[in-house]
């Protein structure tokens, strides 16, 4: 087994601990999840720390260009990418458009 795969099934051992069905219940109300995202964001952080979407890559200095799409945070609905405008207008105001280097502060890779 490639250690990828050995990785992957470690990791999901961890994020998705079998629960009984009432603590499952209970979860979903509580926070929309039936899994607590904790696990997760403790293994991507440990992955890649404090690299941001916007730093030095070969893709980047090729001038590759991303979109990334982000959906149900408490505070909205976002598109990150690495190009065009910013913000909410009238084309999209169901979401709001923000660069991976605002204000310059990156995006955190493991928080996207």
């Amino acid at each position: 087994m490639t250690k990828a795969m050995q990785d992957f099934l470690t990791l999901s051992r961890r994020v998705f601990q079998p629960r009984s069905i009432w603590r499952r219940a209970l979860n979903l109300l509580l926070s929309g999840s039936q899994y607590s995202s904790q696990p997760i964001d403790q293994a991507l952080e440990s992955q890649f720390g404090d690299c941001t979407l916007s730093d030095y890559s070969p893709a980047i200095a090729r001038t590759a260009k991303f979109v990334i799409t982000v959906k149900g945070t408490p505070r909205g609905d976002y598109v990150m990418s690495n190009f065009n405008g910013v913000g909410r207008n009238e084309a999209r105001r169901n979401y709001e458009h923000v660069l991976t280097s605002m204000n310059g502060k990156g995006i955190r890779v493991w928080e996207a």
